[in-house]
C-alpha cells in the first residue's frame, strides 16, 4: 500500500503472509526476520498461509503525527480479511525506545500515559483494538564489519564493548578482536482481531 500527496509519495507499508497457525501466546523471540523466512518458506512450498505479518510502515516525517499510520493498519486487516487469513500480527518497532536504548524492552512496553501505552506507535495499534502480546528481542539481526557499522553509525568504535548508536533501540555490541559488531533489533509483537 502507498500513500501519495498529488505525485508524491508519503508513506509506504509492507505485509507479508505465513502458514503459521499457532498460539500467538508463542510468537517467536524473532520477529521481523522471522516473518520473511516463514513467508519465503511458505511460497516455496506453497503452504496455504494463515496468518498476515505487516512488516513496514513507513511514513514521510512531514506527515506522521495526522492520523495516517491508522490507515496503514485498517488497511492491513482489510488485506487479511480479505485473504480469508486468521489473523494480523506486527512486530512493532517502538517509535521512542531509540531515545531510552539502556532500558530493556520488556521494561518500556510496561510504561503508559493516560492509561494508554507510553510509546506512541503502541497507542496507535492499542486503540485500534490491538492486544499487545510480548517483546520478540531478536526482531532483525544487523551485522557487519566494525569499518560498515563505523560507517552507518557516524561514530568510532575504539574498542570492544556495548556502544549507544544514535537511532538503535539498544546498544550495539563491538567485537575488535573479531572485526564485528552485531545488533540485535527488538519489537513488540501486537494481534489485530480480525471481524468474522
Amino acid at each position: 500500500m502507498a500513500l501519495v500527496d498529488g505525485d508524491r509519495v508519503i508513506g509506504q507499508g509492507n505485509t507479508i503472509p505465513i502458514p503459521w497457525e499457532g498460539d500467538v501466546e508463542q510468537l517467536p523471540d524473532k520477529g521481523w526476520d522471522w516473518a520473511f523466512l516463514q513467508g519465503i518458506d511458505g511460497a516455496d512450498r506453497e503452504a496455504m498461509p494463515k496468518t498476515l505479518v505487516g512488516v513496514q510502515i513507513a511514513l514521510d516525517p512531514a506527515y506522521q503525527g495526522k492520523g495516517l499510520s491508522a490507515q496503514f493498519v485498517g488497511h492491513f486487516r482489510h488485506v487479511a480479511q480479505t485473504m480469508g487469513l486468521r489473523r494480523l500480527v506486527i512486530p512493532l518497532r517502538p517509535t521512542l525506545k531509540h531515545r531510552y536504548p539502556l532500558t530493556s524492552i520488556d521494561r518500556y512496553i510496561t510504561w503508559t500515559h493516560d492509561g494508554l501505552p507510553f510509546d506512541p506507535w503502541l497507542r496507535v495499534h492499542v486503540r485500534a483494538a490491538a492486544r499487545i502480546i510480548k517483546a520478540c528481542k531478536r526482531s532483525m539481526t544487523i551485522s557487519g564489519t566494525i569499518t560498515q557499522w563505523e560507517d552507518w553509525a557516524q561514530m568510532s568504535f575504539p574498542e570492544s564493548g556495548h556502544y549507544v548508536v544514535p537511532g538503535a533501540l539498544l546498544p550495539v555490541e563491538i567485537d575488535c578482536e573479531n572485526d564485528t559488531c552485531v545488533y540485535l533489533e527488538p519489537n513488540v509483537w501486537v494481534e489485530h482481531q480480525l471481524d468474522a
